[in-house]
């Protein structure tokens, strides 16, 4: 980094290829979500209401329901063992 703090364009560039040759590059997973424009435009709304970039909404979202679902599986995975424990 610049000694003033400062990250300009040229300098940024400078950073980002310092990094891919000292082996520090990020690793990135790519997902698609392909959905009507209403949809999009709903996603994009939400949110911006929860100031969050779109991909941290997206990521939130299906943590959430991942949590959800799991305690869900708990749930009925328990009521099973008892039913076949009568």
């Amino acid at each position: 980094m610049p000694r003033s703090g400062i990250i300009t364009a040229s300098n940024s560039l400078q950073l980002i290829a310092n990094r891919e040759r000292l082996g520090m590059r990020k690793k990135r997973a790519v997902l698609f979500i392909r959905c009507s424009v209403d949809e999009a435009q709903a996603i994009q709304n939400a949110a911006r209401r929860e100031r969050r970039t779109i991909s941290a909404f997206v990521l939130n979202a299906v943590a959430s329901r991942l949590s959800m679902q799991e305690k869900i599986d708990r749930t009925y995975a328990k009521q099973f063992v008892r039913e076949m424990l009568k």
